[in-house]
């Protein structure tokens, strides 16, 4: 059932795929790969704070190029809550604190379950995911064109992708482990 959006204080928030999903109590079987791909190649990185469009999308798709191969899926997952929840600041976080980690921690728990991979490895992926923050920082506030991997230049030299790009290269990827 969906909510209509002057009926959403009651902690439910509609899919892409027209689900319901209950924000202190999700449903992990309604999450899907496109479902993920999709809203997370929607949401740029940074709070929108860059000139180009850079998606969180894309940003995981990096972190998981960073990472190790045993790690490869939990770094495209890492960000994966924030399909539903958004990508918030980091300074907004630390602001509110409690309630926005226990949300956090909530789908979380329900991607390790979903995808089959452990909150160890997400941990692990921590060090991956401060690896591409800082290589998007170099590209993005210090005008550092070298910094963004070559892997990334969609062949005109710009290495941000649009989001339905992002979202099909991020679903293929994500495919090709679960």
């Amino acid at each position: 059932m969906l909510h209509p959006v002057h009926k959403t204080d009651d902690g439910f928030i509609n899919s892409f795929h027209r689900h319901s999903i209950d924000l202190r109590n999700p449903d992990y079987s309604k999450f899907t790969v496109d479902e993920i791909a999709n809203n997370l190649s929607k949401i740029c990185r940074w709070g929108g704070a860059i000139k180009p469009f850079y998606s969180v999308a894309q940003h995981s798709i990096l972190v998981a190029h960073l990472a190790p191969p045993h790690l490869f899926k939990a770094a495209l997952l890492h960000d994966a809550p924030e399909a539903w929840l958004g990508d918030v600041k980091k300074p907004i976080k630390v602001m509110i604190g409690d309630e926005y980690k226990r949300l956090e921690v909530i789908f979380e728990a329900a991607i390790c379950k979903r995808f089959d991979i452990s909150l160890l490895q997400l941990t692990e992926v921590k060090q991956f995911d401060q690896q591409a923050n800082e290589i998007e920082f170099e590209y993005f506030f210090n005008d550092n064109q070298t910094a963004m991997p070559r892997m990334f230049n969609n062949g005109d030299g710009d290495p941000c992708w649009p989001h339905d790009i992002a979202s099909e290269l991020y679903a293929h990827q994500l495919n090709s482990v679960v």
